[in-house]
């Protein structure tokens, strides 16, 4: 291409032209489809913040419920009744149902076998309001021989 007179980058340059950047209509496409992506995402981000806040609930009505099955074990042996207690976001225990977050029912009843010797200690923990999401245990104790 020299021999025309013609230099080999100013016959490229004129022949293919420079439009760098995109249309309107890419543009929208585009956006469109990174909208429809994030609202196909979004329930999972409202789905996994409702399950974490329902298993932290979980979770802290089993340590309340462990620690009042661990303190009626630990008691000399007890006799049979039981109680409902309201505890704040603390786990501290409060006079009554105002400002309670959390309700704990415990029961201590003999074991039919050996109404003496032998007791049911049950512990049920739930959050105010949840009844139907709270966390029950039961265990038996057995008066050491003397």
């Amino acid at each position: 291409m020299q021999g025309i007179g013609i230099p080999v980058a100013r016959s490229l340059a004129v022949g293919c032209r420079d439009e760098s950047g995109l249309s309107l209509a890419e543009v929208l496409v585009a956006t469109g489809i990174l909208i429809a992506g994030i609202a196909a995402v979004l329930p999972l981000f409202v789905v996994a913040t409702r399950a974490n806040v329902e298993a932290r609930d979980v979770t802290y009505a089993t340590v309340l419920a462990a620690q009042k099955m661990e303190e009626l074990r630990a008691a000399p042996f007890p006799a049979p009744g039981g109680a409902l207690e309201y505890l704040d976001g603390g786990g501290a225990g409060l006079s009554g149902p105002a400002g309670a977050v959390y309700a704990r029912r415990w029961d201590v009843a003999p074991l039919p076998a050996q109404p003496a010797d032998t007791v049911v200690i049950s512990v049920r923990v739930w959050r105010r309001g949840l009844a139907d999401r709270g966390v029950g245990l039961t265990t038996i104790r057995t008066r050491r021989g003397e």
